[in-house]
């Protein structure tokens, strides 16, 4: 996930304040939470999950969040 992004606004994250998600198909999640859960460790941003029809590039996940810098 972005980590970059938010190392490159000087921001980690441990600064993440709200995660959204956006998904095609809910049988992605379980996958994803998992991964979410490595990659976010001990943070514990507010979360939100929207089910989506399609994404651009046929994404199957997007993930939107706001962190403080």
């Amino acid at each position: 996930m972005g980590v970059r992004a938010l190392a490159g606004a000087g921001s980690d994250v441990t600064k993440l304040v709200q995660v959204r998600v956006y998904i095609v198909d809910i049988e992605y999640w379980a996958t994803f939470n998992e991964i979410y859960a490595r990659w976010a460790g001990a943070a514990r941003p507010a979360r939100a999950v929207v089910p989506v029809p399609a994404l651009h590039f046929g994404l199957k996940i997007e993930v939107e969040a706001v962190a403080w810098v």
